[in-house]
């Protein structure tokens, strides 16, 4: 994982509860050792929770962070005043992982919101490339990734009344 951040140009941290880093299988003390010496390592004190740490790290290192992990977080979601502040900012910065063998597939989260927004052109509502987009109305707008397979932006405005037609 450290690697797979690396070669995408991050600075890694790895934030480990103590009791993780004392009681680290033989072959991965080195691996741990490595950590150490480059400075990538937090190891939390006994008796801490190390959840609060790597949120805090990821709190942070601000906009361009990034929180690998595939925690959904819901226990720490739960208890928090604004719940919605915490959900937007954990889909702007939360990275998700999948692991197969030696390789490692990270999965950004995308550059824009997949809430569905209103402004005063309309609402504006993330859909699935290929979900039914091709038969929208000549209202919507599909606004479209070059990546396949990734989210496209459907704005829906409201459709011009009979009255302002008849105006023009």
């Amino acid at each position: 994982m450290v690697r797979a951040c690396e070669r995408r140009g991050r600075r890694v941290l790895v934030v480990l509860h103590a009791r993780h880093v004392a009681r680290a299988a033989p072959r991965d003390r080195p691996l741990v050792r490595a950590w150490r010496r480059r400075a990538q390592l937090y190891a939390c004190a006994a008796g801490g929770n190390d959840d609060w740490y790597w949120l805090a790290a990821a709190v942070a290192a601000g906009d361009a962070g990034w929180l690998v992990s595939n925690d959904e977080m819901r226990d720490h979601h739960f208890g928090m005043l604004s719940r919605g502040d915490f959900l937007r900012w954990k889909a702007r910065t939360v990275v998700k992982f999948e692991m197969d063998g030696g390789d490692v597939a990270l999965a950004p989260p995308p550059p824009y919101s997949e809430s569905a927004q209103f402004d005063a052109g309309g609402w504006h509502v993330p859909a699935r490339v290929g979900a039914g987009a091709g038969e929208a109305s000549a209202a919507t707008v599909v606004v479209r990734r070059p990546a396949p397979g990734a989210l496209a932006w459907l704005c829906c405005a409201p459709a011009p009344s009979v009255r302002s037609q008849r105006q023009k």
